[in-house]
């Protein structure tokens, strides 16, 4: 299922694809952790919590947090979705 994007947030595309095709190919330990900053629609974050992994979803854009909050609870997948800033102290 591809996330859908709300106006404004970056749709999944190629690089999206080619980040979701390289987590699968890494063994993931029970109960990893990942962290996907800049998370846009949640795209990366929900293949990462579909592999079982405990995820923290990041993006600086209000937008894109609620974005892939729907996305998550549209695929029931468990995901903490935060608003944050990379370049904040």
């Amino acid at each position: 299922m591809t996330p859908f994007a709300l106006p404004g947030v970056y749709a999944p595309q190629g690089d999206t694809d080619l980040l979701v095709r390289s987590l699968r190919r890494e063994p993931l330990l029970p109960q990893a952790r990942v962290l996907d900053i800049g998370t846009g629609t949640g795209a990366v974050a929900l293949a990462a919590a579909r592999l079982g992994a405990k995820v923290t979803a990041v993006d600086i854009s209000w937008r894109a947090v609620l974005n892939a909050k729907v996305n998550a609870a549209l695929a029931r997948l468990p995901l903490r979705v935060m608003r944050g800033n990379l370049l904040a102290p």
